[in-house]
């Protein structure tokens, strides 16, 4: 009896810690975790595992777009693979958790001046027509090349569909390997520049509309 396929569904709280740690996985190497938070070293990982625990217990809490994939690729048969972001109106994180996010981005150096690049430089080229963002797309290493990344990004496009006011999709990378990918799905860059020894590039995938 053939394994039952991945599904693809809404993140629940019980969720965060294992997309959290695959999520880690697949970032490993990411050039933008590395203009973030260093070169890979002793317990860098933990770092990029918390950066992504806030955002992810964010997206969740706050009913954000968050989809996860479950199958036997993830850890122990659970999470494969994660997508999440925001809908095309952003909404205001609590109090507490941004003083949570402020406390620990304080814990290291230089990290906020890094995000402010950052912010800088996607905020020239994000579209002002409104749009889904999708912030991060990890998939376990061991389920990679599979279609999983291609179908997590149209799982989050319908999501996008489904919303009258959306025209499309919109993201950011630093790798070019998942430029590439996202080239090949459909999307086309709406700008791009250096990020310290990095650079990024901004991409946008319009819905198709009747």
């Amino acid at each position: 009896m053939s394994a039952a396929p991945p599904a693809i569904g809404p993140a629940r709280e019980a969720d965060i810690g294992p997309a959290v740690a695959m999520a880690a996985r697949a970032f490993a190497q990411d050039p933008l975790m590395a203009f973030f938070f260093g070169p890979p070293a002793p317990g860098r990982g933990a770092t990029v595992a918390r950066f992504f625990t806030l955002l992810m217990t964010a997206r969740v809490r706050l009913g954000a777009p968050a989809l996860v994939l479950r199958g036997p690729e993830g850890i122990g048969g659970g999470i494969g693979g994660l997508a999440m972001g925001y809908a095309t109106t952003m909404p205001d994180w609590p109090p507490a958790m941004v003083a949570e996010f402020e406390a620990w981005e304080a814990t290291i150096p230089g990290l906020t001046e890094r995000f402010a690049a950052y912010s800088a430089l996607a905020d020239r080229h994000v579209p002002q027509a409104p749009h889904y963002y999708l912030g991060v797309l990890a998939v376990d290493p061991a389920g990679q090349g599979r279609g999983h990344g291609r179908a997590l990004v149209d799982a989050f496009a319908a999501l996008a569909a489904a919303d009258p006011a959306a025209t499309g999709v919109y993201l950011e990378t630093a790798s070019p390997r998942s430029l590439a990918f996202y080239r090949a799905i459909g999307f086309r860059e709406t700008g791009d520049g250096p990020l310290g020894e990095q650079h990024l590039w901004c991409l946008f995938r319009d819905l198709p509309r009747a």
